[in-house]
């Protein structure tokens, strides 16, 4: 077996378990943002004032056990991107131009040196230093990669436990939700001047209107007592 594409294929591996893992911390990261918004949602739109005190307790438990999970959750989520102190290191190849600039360098000096070296050429050297140097980041790689997995298997552990916490915390709101009272109705007045001035308006046509039959009232009256007086 190759060695050197052993080791090439292992880097490679890595690599890829590095992109995955990564890619892997959204859909936590989504459950989360839901958790701490159903969290307070329950403790805004529980009636404590009307709630029964197993009611207000099993609430508050459940709804703090819940949080806390999510706020370890959130914690190790942000251990898997960045481990705090110090930040996740990867090591690379160095550049293409490098390698093939060393390797040029590796073979002169073995073809001018050849005689010190049985049967050493620059070619091999350079092949293990390459082997070296893949196995030195293949370490380091994939050490980061296992410590990221093994901060995000935890904080999924936590975003579980938060899950059931929340989902147990709706036994209390759902109970207070069906058997609270019903909350009165208020009524708004938004433009209190509009609404003073058609009061007015409807005032001054009332009075009016009273006026002008009150008029016709006693032209009638008086039409009338002329009219009795002639005859």
């Amino acid at each position: 077996m190759d060695k050197l594409q052993f080791l090439i294929d292992w880097y490679n591996k890595e690599e890829d378990r590095k992109a995955s893992v990564e890619n892997s911390l959204n859909i936590p990261i989504g459950i989360l943002t839901v958790l701490f918004a159903i969290q307070f949602y329950l403790v805004k739109d529980f009636d404590f004032v009307s709630c029964r005190n197993w009611e207000r307790i099993f609430l508050l438990v459940f709804v703090i056990a819940s949080a806390l999970s999510s706020l370890a959750t959130g914690w190790f989520i942000f251990k898997s991107y960045h481990k705090f102190p110090h930040e996740y290191k990867y090591g690379g190849i160095p550049y293409p131009t490098q390698l093939i600039k060393y390797e040029k360098e590796l073979v002169e000096y073995y073809k001018e040196n050849g005689s010190q070296f049985d049967n050493v050429s620059g070619e091999s050297k350079f092949e293990e230093y390459l082997q070296n140097k893949l196995a030195e980041h293949i370490d380091k790689n994939s050490f980061n990669n296992d410590e990221k997995y093994r901060f995000l298997n935890i904080s999924k552990r936590f975003i579980f436990l938060s899950i059931i916490t929340i989902v147990i915390a709706f036994i209390p709101f759902l109970t207070n939700l069906l058997f609270r009272p019903p909350k009165p109705q208020q009524v708004e007045i938004i433009n209190l001047d509009s609404l003073n001035k058609r009061i007015e308006t409807l005032e001054n046509i009332l009075d009016h209107n009273l006026k002008e039959n009150a008029k016709r009232t006693e032209t009638i009256d008086t039409t009338t007592t002329a009219t009795g007086q002639t005859n």
